[in-house]
């Protein structure tokens, strides 16, 4: 089991990355611009209607960022990164571009589509680690296990938001990965508060990935505080005695 923070900010990480519970970073467009002060925004342009899209070659400042939360995660721990949604082989060089920060500690988060798998395919004939995200039906999770992919991500809050039963869908996505033997693993993400990890961890997930928030609120609960209150009046009664 492993549990992840939710972030592309350097001092949550920095902070985090103190405890040995942190397994790694998972991040995304919308978190990297958020860390980067940059608004999201723009018109959407499909896949197919450019030869290449200006995002599909990082920025310098995306990679710093990149560069910044691995050395904050230390030696070992990994960063997921997420690549552009465009077509396969663009898909896969656009990865590469990026693992240029450290390939051997950058899992690729690839859109759980036809080309994000046929992409997911390459980039794993190459060594790299990759993860199938935006994931909500058990028939994705499957098609990514049968492709090897390292980690499956389901969006449990976005699957909730859609009517489903987040838990049932991450049951059946855990049986099916199982059935077959497969050693991908399933991370859940999009994990909303400490109810959401604990069922997504109980019904199957492998891993959660959770914000800075969450992250803390998992290790505290009220009636711990309320039951240290208590004993902190007996260490006053002790002292004073």
């Amino acid at each position: 089991m492993g549990l992840y923070l939710d972030s592309a900010v350097a001092g949550e990480v920095e902070e985090l990355a103190r405890l040995p519970v942190l397994f790694g970073v998972t991040t995304n467009p919308t978190l990297v611009c958020a860390a980067l002060g940059l608004a999201p925004g723009g018109s959407h342009v499909a896949a197919g209607d450019a030869d290449e899209l200006p995002w599909e070659t990082p920025s310098e400042r995306e990679l710093d960022l990149y560069r910044s939360l691995l050395r904050r995660l230390g030696p070992d721990r990994p960063l997921f990164v997420q690549v552009p949604s465009v077509p396969a082989e663009r898909m896969a060089a656009a990865a590469r571009r990026r693992a240029v920060v450290g390939a051997a500690r950058v899992i690729f988060k690839l859109p759980a589509t036809w080309d994000g798998i046929r992409a997911a395919t390459l980039l794993k004939e190459q060594g790299y680690r990759v993860a199938l995200t935006a994931v909500y039906t058990p028939e994705q999770a499957y098609a990514g296990a049968l492709a090897g992919v390292d980690f499956v991500i389901p969006y449990v809050g976005r699957i909730r938001a859609a009517g489903a039963d987040f838990r049932q869908a991450l049951e059946q996505m855990a049986g099916l990965i199982r059935k077959g033997g497969s050693p991908t693993r399933l991370l859940a993400a999009s994990v909303k508060s400490p109810e959401d990890a604990r069922w997504s961890l109980l019904s199957g997930a492998d891993d959660v990935s959770v914000p800075f928030a969450v992250f803390q609120a998992l290790i505290a609960h009220p009636s711990t505080e309320e039951a240290l209150r208590a004993f902190d009046a007996s260490w006053a009664a002790l002292s004073s005695g």
